[in-house]
């Protein structure tokens, strides 16, 4: 990664943690969150200038429930659950639990690296130096799916750990007597670890892990975008670019037809939002004769005009999308969508649907300049040269695909081959 890109990003990133200064102490839905906007910094193209973010976080919600973009494969909401069993199996006390749990999470590590797995090893280059542990990343995940028992954050779970050996210390209960009474930590059907996990494991599933984590998706989240997946098995080939893509509008539910159609369509349209946003970081780089800023001018001008072209193609989805609708099913998420957010969408469509020019519209560019201060405040780049020239021409390039490509279509696709299809 070059300096001058890390170092736009840690301006955005300062941005962010000032207002979450505390986040450790918070709650588990914010520890998550902030975990994801921390990632989005190793991305390019990711970083949400213009304060979009919670719609997209909403449609996530409800197509891909219980996955993160900061997640990798699904073997982990195994892995992590067999991790912490080995804690209560071996009576670990609560003062070397959190020590334990990490040292058996880095051999892991090894253990998969033995195996030949690369891609999707979480810490396969830090090893005993990472940081952020696979239980902190699917911690919440895990509840979601109703694998973990337990409510509370980690370190509740390490504090309680010598009341709930107490609890079992008669020795000779199992699971489902555990559940019965109230202590058990995990899912009763929890799939037994495989016997080489610690010495050469993969993250493919096995046929009974694929089947379990098919009723955990089906039961938890049966009409999401997932569960349509888990029902529906099949590897997704590598062009699906987004997920509306793999899927066969006429074979989905009603309602989740809606969603889906409704995210790409909110996909397609604010994304012209983002190229707008360059577009106007290119012309006051160029204005103040910065390096590459002419060529930057003119191939978001060119991005743009395509842009309107896809507008014009897909003129009878967007005249067809209603209003009241769409935020409604916005809001069926529960994800916090504040009224500045609602507000800018709410003019950026009113644009887009009046068929109005947006690239030298004042009162759009107005609005895209307010949002940027509004959200970065003193470093915002079209306030303050000095942040400008921080901007390596790319900021929120990507378009919104609701966590497809960090951690859906992988799912899909170990979930599909675990169950033997493809």
């Amino acid at each position: 990664m070059k300096p001058g890109v890390l170092h736009d990003r840690r301006i955005g990133a300062s941005v962010l943690m000032a207002s979450a200064i505390g986040w450790l102490d918070q709650s588990e839905q914010q520890q998550r969150k902030m975990r994801e906007i921390i990632a989005l910094f190793a991305e390019p193209g990711t970083i949400d200038d213009i304060g979009i973010g919670p719609v997209r976080d909403a449609f996530s919600d409800l197509l891909f429930p219980g996955l993160s973009t900061v997640q990798t494969r699904i073997r982990y909401l195994l892995f992590v659950p067999w991790v912490y069993q080995r804690l209560e199996a071996e009576r670990v006390p609560s003062s070397r639990a959190e020590a334990q749990a990490r040292q058996w999470e880095i051999d892991l590590i090894y253990s998969l690296v033995r195996g030949g797995e690369k891609g999707g090893v979480i810490g396969g280059d830090a090893k005993d130096t990472l940081k952020y542990l696979p239980s902190v990343i699917y911690w919440g995940g895990l509840r979601s799916f109703g694998i973990r028992a337990f409510t509370g954050t980690r370190g509740d779970y390490f504090s309680s750990m010598d009341r709930f050996l107490r609890s079992t210390s008669n020795g000779g209960v199992d699971s489902n007597q555990l559940v019965s009474a109230g202590v058990s930590q995990w899912h009763v059907n929890l799939p037994a670890p495989p016997e080489d996990l610690w010495n050469q494991a993969t993250l493919d599933l096995t046929a009974d892990e694929a089947r379990y984590l098919q009723e955990r998706m089906l039961t938890c989240y049966p009409t999401s975008l997932l569960a349509h997946f888990a029902r529906n098995p099949a590897v997704v080939p590598d062009e699906a670019r987004f997920a509306w893509d793999a899927v066969n509008e006429a074979e989905l539910h009603p309602d989740l037809a809606k969603t889906v159609g409704l995210s790409q369509f909110f996909s397609e349209v604010i994304h012209g939002a983002a190229l707008l946003y360059n577009l106007m970081l290119a012309e006051a780089a160029q204005r103040r004769l910065l390096p590459d800023a002419e060529a930057r001018v003119a191939r978001y001008r060119e991005l743009l005009d395509e842009w309107a072209g896809l507008m014009a193609a897909r003129r009878p989805v967007i005249d067809a999308v209603q209003r009241t609708e769409f935020w409604e099913i916005v809001a069926a998420s529960k994800v916090n969508v504040g009224w500045p957010v609602q507000r800018f969408v709410n003019l950026w469509l009113d644009a887009v649907n009046a068929g109005r020019d947006v690239v030298d519209s004042v009162e759009l560019r107005t609005a895209i300049h307010e949002r940027e201060r509004q959200l970065k405040k003193s470093l915002a780049r079209l306030s303050n040269p000095r942040a400008l020239e921080t901007w390596r021409g790319d900021a929120g390039m990507l378009r919104f695909d609701y966590r497809w490509s960090a951690v859906g279509k992988a799912a899909v696709n170990d979930l599909a081959r675990g169950l033997g299809v493809g």
